[in-house]
C-alpha cells in the first residue's frame, strides 16, 4: 500500500505500507512521489486529496502511467456539477473508459478503468 498526503505529519511507515509527501497540485511534487515508490503497476488507486478539477487532474495525469493495464483509478467526493469539468479532461485520455457515480447529497465518484 502506497499513501500520500501534503500533511507530513500524518505520514508513517508500517510492513507493506509506506507513506509520501505530495502536494497534487504540483506536477513536480507528483513525478518526485512516483521516483520514489518503487516500481510496479497498481490495480486500485483512490485520488481523496483536494477534491478540484485541477488537483484531481494533475495527480491524474502524473500517477496514470502507474496504473496497471486494467486498473481502476477512483476520484471521490466530486461535486456532481463538477462532472463537465472532468468530463472535459477524462474525454482526452485514450483507452480509458470513466463513469461518473453520483452518491447522493451533490456529491459522487468517478471511476477511470485504464482499458
Amino acid at each position: 500500500v502506497v499513501g500520500a498526503d501534503i500533511d507530513r505529519d500524518v505520514l508513517f511507515e508500517e510492513e507493506r505500507i509506506s507513506t509520501y509527501a505530495v502536494d497534487q497540485t504540483d506536477p513536480s511534487s507528483v513525478r518526485a512521489l512516483w521516483r520514489a515508490v518503487p516500481s510496479g503497476s497498481f490495480d486500485f488507486m483512490v485520488d481523496d486529496g483536494l477534491h478540484t478539477p485541477h488537483a484531481a487532474q494533475v495527480l491524474f495525469e502524473g500517477s496514470v502511467h502507474r496504473l496497471a493495464p486494467t486498473g481502476w483509478y477512483v476520484i471521490e467526493d466530486v461535486a456532481v456539477g463538477e462532472f463537465d469539468s472532468y468530463a472535459a479532461w477524462l474525454g482526452k485520455w485514450a483507452g480509458a473508459a470513466w463513469f461518473a457515480v453520483p452518491e447522493g447529497a451533490g456529491w459522487g465518484l468517478l471511476l477511470v478503468r485504464r482499458s
